[in-house]
């Protein structure tokens, strides 16, 4: 699990730095939507209990509890 955060972290990290710099629109609107799935996949890590599985990948979290 702390592995999975310092990860989403970094990833996150990243991708807001990239967002900074990016000036063509649909560069932007791609990191953004990239920035919010992140940004939900940190409250979902929250919502687990201590004895479910973390997944390998954070888009793989999201995706699960997309329903």
């Amino acid at each position: 699990r702390e592995a999975f955060i310092k990860r989403l972290q970094q990833e996150l990290a990243n991708a807001e730095q990239e967002y900074e710099m990016a000036t063509d629109a649909q560069e932007r609107e791609r990191l953004n939507d990239l920035i919010q799935g992140m940004h939900r996949a940190n409250f979902l890590i929250d919502t687990l209990t201590p004895k479910t599985p973390v997944p390998h990948t954070w888009h793989e979290l999201v995706e699960k509890h997309k329903r």
